[in-house]
């Protein structure tokens, strides 16, 4: 478990004991800076909602950000669970969203007719290695994109809505444009360069399908919703909402 203390400290607990398994000031994250990171400013310490709630895909590392009193907002580092602060560069969202789960890549974008990186109105972009910032593929769009239309369906892949206006998708609402009757998503495999085009109905499918859980609730409130696992009514109650799983063993 990853916690935030007093905008300074991020601290990692095991859960079943309460044991601390690591603890990084941000000094520590400062130190890591490279000095050409003009623009750097100092604030306040968070974690970064990167990966899977905070975490790397396999769960040895947290990214953070630091923010200002204004809320502004710039990359902080990542923070392994052997003890390396890993700083991110100032290209980088400071959410993490460009930065693939497994931190292996970085998916950066440019407007048209610029040769600099951007982080919006995308009308190219390149997958780069993330530790080298070697090129690895390069993608050309027919209309400008914006952040929430496109995300890291896993750490190999890279998917973005390239259909033309107003058939574009939507990741961050998880359906297409309201004008749009349904959309195309390109999904490129890092490892590969292979590009599967779906329809945006298809991608869902494949990387967000539903839950195994549901509730169903009646139209007057004064009768009990209903809790179904796997279509199976599990449990009852007012006003459910179901927050995650947890896998037990046998």
């Amino acid at each position: 478990m990853v916690v935030e203390l007093g905008f300074e400290t991020i601290l990692v607990l095991s859960i079943p004991s309460g044991d601390e398994i690591l603890r990084v000031e941000i000094g520590e994250i400062y130190d890591a800076f490279e000095r050409s990171d003009e623009g750097r400013f100092l604030g306040y310490l968070g974690l970064a909602p990167w990966g899977a709630n905070g975490w790397s895909a396999d769960g040895t590392a947290v990214a953070t950000l630091i923010t200002d009193r204004h809320s502004t907002a710039v990359p902080g580092a990542i923070l392994t669970l052997d003890g390396n602060v890993i700083p991110l560069s100032l290209g980088l969202e400071a959410e993490g969203s460009n930065l693939s789960p497994d931190a292996r890549y970085v998916v950066r974008g440019r407007a048209k007719d610029s040769d600099e990186y951007t982080h919006r109105n995308w009308r190219s972009f390149d997958i780069l290695h993330f530790a080298t910032g070697r090129v690895l593929w390069s993608f050309e769009i027919a209309d400008p994109r914006q952040r929430y239309h496109w995300e890291w369906a896993s750490p190999t892949e890279f998917a973005w809505s390239s259909g033309a206006w107003p058939d574009v998708f939507h990741f961050d609402l998880q359906r297409p444009d309201s004008d749009a009757e349904r959309a195309e998503v390109s999904v490129l495999d890092v490892r590969t360069g292979e590009v599967d085009v779906l329809d945006s109905a298809d991608y869902l499918a494949r990387f967000h399908p539903p839950p195994p859980a549901k509730t169903e609730c009646p139209e007057h409130p004064a009768h009990a919703c209903k809790i179904l696992l796997d279509g199976e009514v599990v449990g009852e109650g007012r006003w459910p909402r179901i927050i995650g799983f947890i896998e037990l063993g046998e």
